[in-house]
């Protein structure tokens, strides 16, 4: 009942904010004089960054993902679903609940792909510093994905792989590279793997992709910066590496312009 005297509140004077994303989901709907929109301060917290508008959408059914959907806790037909001016297709990391500081979970990088019906997708994270405390794995971002990440600063605590691709090319049974990841481009970040052994660890590992491109990117201290495992079009440009084993390591050649290597080897072709 606290939450249904909330919402009547916030119709009487105008003023329909909530701190989070979860007290928006509580609010119970009820009567004619209902606000249609309503604004979260942040996602999780109120200094997260992902705060917003929302407006009640009475006959959706979408999936609740967190970021751009809620569903009400009460449950039945009806959601609350991201007001989102300009382009097409963003989504920001931060209305999903990833912020600075708190390692960042697979859980949360599932809901930012969840529901993504563009053609193309943007992710931006914010400028700030994130940790990465166990491998992410991206399969589920769809093609033509571009991220977003200058300005950002990825600390790795652990002797593994960041970010991940798990999709598996296999000739006999997709001959028509149907599994195969394309047109994807990240930009910008700097990575930094703070592990005391470098046995295994990898900034970004690539799987059955085409057309990749990552640009201006920073990685220290990694046994292998980026791990290219098949053999189709990458480019890599204007990406920096410092103190790693390997810089690429790619079953062929890749593009490559402008790269900057030091204390790395920079090409291990297998």
């Amino acid at each position: 009942m606290s939450h249904q005297r909330n919402l009547a509140r916030l119709a009487r004077t105008g003023a329909p904010t909530v701190d989070t994303a979860q007290e928006l989901r509580d609010l119970v709907i009820y009567g004619s004089d209902y606000p249609k929109v309503v604004q979260t301060l942040g996602a999780e917290i109120t200094t997260d960054g992902g705060g917003g508008l929302w407006q009640w959408d009475e006959t959706s059914t979408d999936t609740d993902n967190t970021g751009t959907v809620l569903a009400p806790t009460a449950g039945g037909t009806g959601r609350w679903l991201r007001v989102v001016d300009g382009e097409v297709g963003v989504r920001k990391v931060s209305w999903f609940g990833i912020r600075e500081a708190a390692a960042i979970s697979q859980a949360k990088i599932d809901n930012l792909f969840l529901g993504t019906t563009e053609p193309y997708t943007k992710i931006i994270f914010s400028p700030g510093k994130y940790v990465i405390n166990g491998t992410i794995d991206l399969t589920a971002a769809p093609d033509a994905t571009t991220f977003v990440a200058e300005g950002c600063r990825f600390t790795c605590l652990n002797d593994e792989i960041a970010f991940k691709t798990n999709t598996l090319f296999n000739a006999a049974t997709d001959p028509n590279d149907n599994n195969v990841k394309r047109r994807w481009t990240w930009t910008g970040g700097y990575f930094d793997n703070q592990a005391a052994t470098r046995t295994v660890s990898v900034a970004f590992e690539m799987r059955a992709m085409r057309e990749v491109l990552l640009q201006r990117v920073y990685f220290q201290n990694f046994f292998r910066s980026i791990d290219l495992n098949y053999k189709d079009t990458y480019t890599i440009s204007k990406c920096q590496f410092y103190n790693n084993v390997n810089a690429i390591y790619t079953p062929q050649l890749i593009k490559l312009t402008d790269p900057l290597s030091t204390g790395s080897k920079l090409l291990n072709v297998n």
